[in-house]
């Protein structure tokens, strides 16, 4: 009997633990709410804060966006073709610094015609240059040049942009070529792209090896120095491109002939 009684009396105590422990759960303590009250503040503070964080970056990107926009549509409106002021321009300088390549993003710029002496050349007497002064020689060459400019101005009526060679001004001989400097200030707006003796150097040395630029009889400089002032004096204006890249030069020479639009008015 007293064996019975223990064995309810230990049941009875298991069925009072399992009714306290199911109680705690069900009606947790003062202490565990607060606790979920607060871990639930801060789980909302955080999730807002993201949110906003999250805002801020998407109102940045949009404002990003909009500058980037802005500006390629004002790339857009400077890049817009204008008619030139004047309608036959060239450039002139020395060999080597970038003529070619700015001429093709001045003639985009004013949407007119942009002539290659040298090209023209090679195209009417179907030999390179340096074929050319091989089979040749200089005198020839010059000729052919003259010959060149001049079927340039007699033939072209529309606006146009020419592209001269390095040695326009100058003579087999080496002297100032008085006929075509007066050819080209005649029926152009010469413009005299200037390069120091630094960067014609350094410009010079990417193109050394390219066999369709004859090796000059003299040093480097020594023909630079020599040319300078023909190029000044065939030259209605001068622009320094020494320390620019071609769409800079570009540009520059861009607004030197906006310029001589007002002066002219």
């Amino acid at each position: 009997m007293e064996e019975q009684g223990d064995l309810q009396a230990n049941q009875t105590e298991a069925v009072e633990e399992v009714v306290e422990r199911t109680t705690q759960t069900e009606n947790p303590s003062s202490a565990q709410r607060t606790s979920e009250k607060t871990e639930n503040k801060n789980s909302k503070k955080n999730f807002r804060r993201k949110r906003s964080r999250n805002f801020q970056k998407k109102k940045s990107h949009r404002k990003t966006n909009k500058k980037r926009k802005s500006e390629k549509n004002k790339k857009r409106n400077i890049l817009k073709p204008v008619d030139p002021v004047h309608p036959k321009i060239a450039l002139l300088g020395f060999r080597g610094i970038g003529k070619s390549t700015i001429a093709k993003r001045l003639a985009k710029r004013w949407n007119i015609e942009v002539i290659h002496l040298d090209r023209k050349i090679e195209q009417d007497n179907q030999k390179t240059i340096h074929e050319i002064v091989e089979e040749q020689g200089w005198e020839v060459f010059r000729q052919l040049e003259t010959k060149a400019l001049k079927d340039v101005i007699e033939n072209q009526t529309g606006n146009v942009l020419l592209d001269t060679g390095g040695g326009i001004i100058e003579t087999a001989a080496g002297t100032f070529n008085e006929e075509n400097a007066q050819y080209l200030k005649d029926n152009f707006f010469c413009i005299y792209l200037y390069v120091d003796e630094d960067h014609v150097i350094k410009r010079h040395k990417m193109i050394h090896k390219n066999p369709a630029r004859p090796d000059l009889d003299t040093e480097l400089i020594e023909v630079y120095r020599r040319r300078k002032p023909w190029y000044q004096k065939a030259s209605h204006a001068v622009v320094d491109i020494s320390d620019c890249s071609a769409e800079e030069a570009a540009e520059r020479v861009f607004s030197l002939v906006q310029a001589s639009r007002k002066e002219k008015k």
